[in-house]
């Protein structure tokens, strides 16, 4: 089998969504591309399409509108098009009646190193922890929350000089650069990680007022001190995440 004779169908909605999106136009039979349905914004009320739609009418794609991904017309829309794979990269979690419908499975793009740093959130969380690296990995999807199988994995450094959006198209960008090698390994069962089941850590929190914090590895005893040096860190890491350079 031929990649232009693999049948994709791509789900995602955000700018980090498109360079895969664009990776899979290049290297495979692209059916279709399922996005968020366009909204209405603003005082004005003008419809905005998401970043994925707007450059899948630049590509002239079939465009599917997912509202209820349960809706029996929708799956039944996707089954018509006799996916070998879904390619999900930051969309919404697919319901289990949508997994079973692909001859392969459904591969998603998660930016950072599984396990570390799995759900919300990862790229500033790699950000506000100073981490010297970051990456991307693909895995397979499992029905079964807090399961899947990683495929692959590619490691980012992350420089003095980037900030969230600096990182993000980096990581979109190596995450497009790891899909076409991914379904390939898939197909072939040339890996062995395709062929065993990861369990995925606790979930790490979401970044908010209450928890936009970094565990402190003080003793009680040290607790002034540290309180002091985590709000000048936090400060910095935060200006880090919007300003380059810092």
């Amino acid at each position: 089998m031929s990649n232009k004779d693999i049948n994709i169908i791509f789900f995602g909605n955000t700018d980090f969504s498109n360079p895969t999106l664009l990776a899979c136009n290049n290297s495979f039979n692209l059916k279709a591309v399922v996005t968020n349905k366009s909204k209405k914004m603003g005082r004005g009320q003008k419809i905005l399409d998401t970043p994925v739609m707007t450059l899948a009418k630049e590509e002239n794609l079939k465009i599917i509108e997912g509202v209820d991904l349960n809706d029996a017309s929708f799956i039944d829309q996707l089954k018509d098009l006799n996916p070998d794979f879904f390619v999900v990269v930051a969309y919404r979690i697919l319901p289990k009646s949508l997994l079973g419908i692909p001859k392969y499975g459904s591969i998603n793009i998660h930016s950072s190193l599984l396990p570390k740093y799995r759900g919300a959130a990862p790229i500033q969380h790699a950000l506000l922890n100073q981490e010297d690296s970051t990456g991307v990995s693909t895995f397979l999807i499992e029905p079964k929350v807090d399961t899947g199988k990683i495929i692959d994995q590619l490691q980012i450094e992350i420089t003095k000089d980037d900030n969230y959006g600096s990182l993000s198209k980096k990581l979109s960008e190596a995450g497009a650069d790891l899909i076409e090698s991914s379904i390939n390994k898939c197909l072939h069962n040339s890996s062995a990680s395709c062929r065993s089941e990861f369990i995925l850590l606790s979930p790490i929190k979401c970044i908010n007022k209450s928890s936009a914090e970094v565990r402190s590895k003080t003793s009680n005893s040290n607790f002034s001190k540290d309180c002091s040096n985590h709000f000048l860190r936090v400060v910095i890491i935060v200006l880090k995440l919007v300003v380059p350079g810092i």
